[in-house]
């Protein structure tokens, strides 16, 4: 199961340095988009370490704070095969930083200029009780139009 929160932040609302985080190139695709479960191919590269590289394949439920979710480990080659079929796509650099107990996922799209924050959680009541700053700005979470299948194009 997964649990997450998303909020949209101006980037002079960021810490100066975020960019120089540990963070990854992610490309995706989606290649049922309008299915109750999604499935999504994904390739990550790290961008502090070029050759740190991993590809998955994930099955997703719909929902918006909370969706069932598995991941599978896929060779390059699944990928490219894969990707190549997926009608909508998405990329975008990750940025990770530790907010207390909580690891921010700090995304930058390639195709929008706006950027998102988003917290995983390990339970709803983790998720409901946690208030966030102020500098997160508006939160999107129960916004359909920011989850990464709808910006996909």
């Amino acid at each position: 199961m997964e649990i997450e929160r998303k909020w949209l932040v101006k980037e002079e609302d960021l810490p100066d340095d975020v960019k120089t985080y540990a963070g990854h190139r992610i490309e995706q695709g989606y290649l049922n988009p309008a299915d109750e479960y999604l499935i999504r191919v994904r390739y990550n590269q790290s961008t502090q370490y070029p050759e740190k590289k991993f590809w998955k394949l994930e099955i997703k439920s719909k929902g918006l704070l909370s969706r069932d979710e598995w991941r599978y480990e896929t060779t390059p080659e699944n990928f490219e095969e894969i990707f190549r079929k997926c009608p909508k796509r998405i990329s975008k650099t990750r940025y990770y930083m530790a907010l207390d107990i909580y690891q921010l996922e700090i995304d930058f799209y390639d195709e929008y200029d706006f950027i998102t924050i988003e917290i995983e959680f390990e339970s709803l009541k983790q998720a409901e009780d946690f208030e966030a700053p102020v500098w997160f700005g508006e939160e999107v979470t129960m916004s359909p139009e920011y989850k990464n299948v709808n910006l996909a194009k």
